[in-house]
């Protein structure tokens, strides 16, 4: 399962096989943070749609289908491995991403 939270890798492959066939990746994908999609339903849904060129739709449906049952907070030293851990992943993930609103976003 951390193998799936470490984005980056994931996503240097995609970007270097579009980059390969003489696509722009940065231009080619529209990546939405789950935090921004839980923060803002309707402000990411529409960018989609924008980034789609899909006309303005109502969502149907805001129904939150995966919802936690974390009843107690993460440990703090338990927190504290896990930041360490993806710290350096997530750096390369900023610059992957070329900054912007992505550079620190998990140190916050």
């Amino acid at each position: 399962a951390i193998g799936r939270s470490m984005y980056v890798i994931q996503l240097r492959h995609w970007f270097k096989a579009f980059q390969d066939i003489g696509r722009d990746p940065q231009t080619e994908f529209h990546i939405v943070r789950s935090e921004d999609l839980l923060d803002d339903v309707d402000t990411e849904y529409t960018k989609v749609l924008e980034f789609l060129g899909l006309p303005d739709t109502e969502l149907k449906s805001k129904t939150k289908k995966v919802v936690g049952d974390h009843t107690q907070p993460m440990n703090k030293a338990t927190r504290k491995k896990l930041e360490d851990f993806f710290a350096p992943y997530n750096q390369q993930l900023y610059k992957l991403m070329g900054g912007g609103d992505w550079d620190g976003f998990w140190e916050k």
